[in-house]
């Protein structure tokens, strides 16, 4: 039953692209402890071997909320029409327009992580971490900074993509079927192809129901088994080409889930500052890496589509 309303909550948000589903999936278990069964990615699995140190991860996470570090830089995106396609100047160039960019562990948005629903989002993504059998680290840590920034820093499974009805982009367009394939769940999956990507690998029918991207146990296994494979873009590499234990490339890791984002720092700063906190917590072999690398981030000039 609990299950068939998820499917259902997911369903109607869909229609309507508001984010509901966790106000009836999991807001009456946050009283509980936050390793409880209620937070876990798919309530009743069978426990696995821990594999991340909850209580010092979390203790870790609290010191770099306090430390109220500013992360900031400058950088240029094209500016589109209503359409959204690049507007051009009289030479046939792209116009730029430049942007500021600034995020902090401490804005009120982002320190919600230590609480509520955001905690117990954080706390599923570690439980199928560790019943899929783990894995680099570092790939955690990017799959952290991926579901907070994607999923507008709620934390949300099922959080929806946000567009005007009246123009939507074309991959949100629906179909002769009434299916349209826009961003879902912590990794926003967008576009068909990334729909059937996934559906053989859950075992489900993600085509012809693309809202199931939005459940809650979906949704983690997307996001977790996309990064830690390469699953979301196969053209520039694999992970472990960025991320391993000699490299920290954060901003181009990045980049092989959403490439074309002008906002790639942003979320490599968030993914080094996680990995602050996995780092000391994960009780396996962990390298330490460099205390200032974070903040050198925001100087990080990408040489190339990554």
């Amino acid at each position: 039953m609990e299950k068939l309303h998820a499917i259902a909550c997911a369903i109607i948000a869909s229609f309507i692209s508001i984010n509901i589903c966790h106000a009836a999936e999991g807001v009456a278990a946050l009283a509980v402890a936050p390793d409880a069964d209620a937070c876990r990615y798919l309530i009743g699995a069978p426990s696995a071997t821990r594999l991340i140190d909850r209580a010092k991860f979390w203790s870790k996470m609290e010191e770099i909320v306090r430390r109220r570090e500013i992360f900031e830089y400058d950088f240029e995106e094209p500016v589109k029409d209503a359409g959204g396609k690049p507007v051009k100047d009289a030479s046939g160039k792209p116009l730029l327009k430049k942007r500021h960019e600034a995020i902090s562990f401490n804005y009120k948005n982002v320190r919600s992580i230590l609480n509520g629903v955001p905690k117990c989002t954080i706390e599923g993504i570690f439980d199928y971490w560790e019943t899929s059998g783990g894995g680099d680290p570092k790939v955690l840590a990017l799959s952290l900074s991926t579901a907070l920034k994607e999923s507008n820093y709620t934390l949300q499974p099922g959080y929806i993509e946000k567009f005007t009805e009246t123009n939507p982009p074309a991959y949100a367009k629906p179909d002769k079927y009434g299916r349209a394939y826009y961003g879902r769940g912590l990794t926003q999956l967008t576009k068909i192809g990334n729909y059937k990507a996934f559906e053989n690998r859950l075992g489900i029918n993600l085509v012809n129901q693309p809202e199931l991207a939005a459940i809650r146990e979906y949704s983690i296994r997307i996001l977790v088994d996309g990064a830690r494979l390469s699953l979301f873009n196969t053209i520039y590499g694999k992970v472990e080409t960025y991320l391993n234990d000699t490299k920290s490339d954060w901003v181009r890791a990045r980049g092989l889930v959403n490439p074309g984002s002008y906002r790639k720092r942003t979320t490599g700063y968030l993914a080094c500052r996680f990995y602050d906190a996995v780092q000391p917590a994960y009780l396996q072999p962990a390298p330490v890496q460099d205390a200032a690398l974070c903040m050198q981030l925001s100087r990080q000039v990408d040489a190339g589509p990554l």
